[in-house]
């Protein structure tokens, strides 16, 4: 009996073990088969910056364990387009997913320069502790200085001498003492300007701290164990770029030399800190879908807006005395939108020399190879593109109606070959600033007028012939004619040629006659606009007139005259 319950006991206890092994077996294979989670951190390899976003390159190593791993990178910007992610690996393993989630957990930490910053700052503090010791140390030997004296002074039978010798040493040791506080109290305020100093730097590298970051989660799935790099890519819209340009022109060349730059700005809430940037002429946030035209219907009749509009908005025209005039205006009579904005909104190497270009079909892009610093402070920071030297010829221009200056321009040609856009840039003459610019590359001229500035040496014009103007009544009608003379005064030693513009008016309507009387040579390039252009000698003074007459009904009057 005894042994038999012995061998029960025996028998329970393997059988426990063995569901203990079983447990355990089960255990270990479902943590083989688990998802491994790997935080890690990544670095920035390269911007491609667009006009108005930007696509950032990154790189992260990681080991991986056999089997299935989430690689959670870490520390991104929230301001990222998910559906931009794009992520690439080296290795032998399967990306199963890539997704995107914001961390308001993990916050952006101190950036390194901020940390070594901080390291500075405690050192001028304990520097600035030690002064404020000794300067307590002088402090209490002034005051037992002062106390001994006062002691020694009061004593009875003290002799003049003993006096003299005492008020001496009383002397020297209060002028030393108190340098050596003075001295002390100096250095204390450099070492709090720099302190503060630091301080401040140290905030602004700081700025992106404490801001929520963002993480992309890649699963990963590997049949061994190793070591993987990861490159990722996404487009951020909180950046872009503008370019100006350096205008450099001379009077003994018959180049121009254009610098193109690129004024750089970004507000991601992560530094790109040394790291290689592109500029690129593209920009993904306009869309790539083609528009499509809808049917455009004319109706009879006139809704309420567009009376209003036509016949409220236009300035210095004449409106019709009734509807039934409409078709006398024409199709300029009333002012489109995009004509209303235009009224209403008037020897050292370069890092150019380190960036190449490259084309596609939808985009030119500039790839600079000295490595850029751009803070996300959404401030704009300049980047040299590329430097060119261009064949021009000069010109003088000057529309004395609204500015009697004569303007020095430079019309650079083949101009199209060189990926430039719209942009604002400062103007150099013979070494010396002259003044801003604008490079409007949004027209189909063979040549790209630049303004080099005003010159004083070329003398322009322009008054009214006081015996021609006149306004007469004819019957129902008056007849008003108007006259200009225009003198054009070559003050320079060598040959110019000058283009001057200026203009007559217009009829709105059959109502209103104008008539050019005198244009004195003048190409007429239509819409009232004249153009002379001149030929003017050293000491050379050309005279041209613009005359012109105006007819219309008394009773309804003219406007714009």
């Amino acid at each position: 009996m005894q042994k038999n319950k012995t061998m029960t006991a025996t028998t329970n206890t393997s059988k426990f073990t063995s569901m203990i092994a079983l447990i355990v077996a089960l255990f270990l294979t479902s943590m083989a088969h688990a998802d491994v989670e790997k935080p890690i951190s990544s670095k920035i390899k390269h911007v491609n910056v667009y006009q108005s976003s930007a696509r950032v390159a990154r790189t992260a190593s990681v080991n991986i364990p056999a089997g299935n791993s989430n690689i959670i990178l870490q520390g991104l910007t929230t301001k990222l387009d998910a559906n931009s992610i794009q992520v690439k690996g080296t290795g032998k393993f399967v990306l199963m997913s890539v997704k995107y989630q914001p961390d308001f957990l993990n916050k952006n930490t101190s950036s390194e320069k901020a940390k070594k910053l901080q390291t500075q700052i405690d050192d001028l503090q304990d520097q600035k502790q030690k002064l404020m010791i000794e300067r307590t140390v002088l402090a209490g030997e002034l005051n037992l200085l002062n106390i001994n004296n006062n002691i020694s002074s009061n004593q009875q039978g003290v002799t003049s001498i003993e006096l003299a010798k005492l008020t001496s040493f009383y002397r020297t040791k209060r002028t030393e003492i108190d340098l050596a506080i003075y001295d002390k109290d100096q250095k204390g305020k450099k070492l709090q300007k720099q302190i503060t100093d630091l301080k401040r730097q140290k905030n602004e590298l700081n700025r992106n701290s404490n801001k929520p970051s963002g993480s992309i989660v890649v699963a990963i799935s590997s049949k061994i164990a190793q070591s993987i790099t990861l490159d990722f890519d996404y487009i951020v819209y909180n950046a872009g770029w503008t370019p100006y340009y350096d205008v450099r022109a001379s009077e003994s060349s018959d180049k121009v030399q254009l610098g193109y730059k690129a004024k750089i700005h970004q507000n991601t809430d992560i530094d790109w800190d040394n790291v290689l940037i592109s500029v690129s002429t593209g920009n993904p946030s306009a869309g790539g879908t083609k528009p499509n035209l809808n049917t455009w219907y004319v109706r009879n009749g006139y809704a309420e807006k567009d009376k209003a509009y036509k016949y409220g908005k236009k300035a210095n025209r004449a409106a019709p005395t009734s509807y039934a005039d409409d078709d006398d205006w024409g199709d300029d009579a009333y002012v489109t939108e995009e004509e209303e904005l235009e009224e209403i909104e008037p020897a050292a190497n370069y890092a150019s020399s380190w960036t190449t270009v490259s084309e596609s079909a939808l985009a030119t892009t500039f790839d600079i190879a000295l490595k850029q610093t751009i803070p996300s402070d959404n401030k704009e920071y300049n980047v040299d593109i590329q430097r060119f030297d261009v064949k021009s010829s000069f010109v003088h221009a000057s529309v004395p109606k609204l500015d009697k200056g004569a303007f020095l321009m430079a019309q650079l040609v083949e101009w199209e070959s060189l990926n430039l856009l719209s942009g604002d840039g400062n103007v150099f003459y013979d070494g010396s600033f002259v003044g801003n610019t604008y490079l409007d590359l949004n027209n189909t001229s063979d040549t790209l007028d630049v303004s080099l500035g005003r010159d004083q040496k070329v003398v322009v014009t322009r008054d009214k012939i006081k015996d021609f103007c006149k306004t007469r009544t004819i019957g129902t009608n008056i007849k008003k004619t108007t006259g200009y003379e225009i003198v054009v005064r070559n003050t320079k030693k060598d040959n110019i040629t000058i283009e001057i513009e200026d203009q007559y008016p217009v009829s709105s309507n059959s109502e209103i006659e104008v008539s050019l009387l005198e244009k004195s040579g003048a190409k007429d390039e239509g819409k009232g606009k004249l153009k002379w252009t001149l030929e003017l000698k050293p000491g050379e003074t050309k005279k041209l007139q613009l005359k012109f007459e105006v007819k219309y009904q008394k009773k309804t009057g003219i406007s714009g005259l």
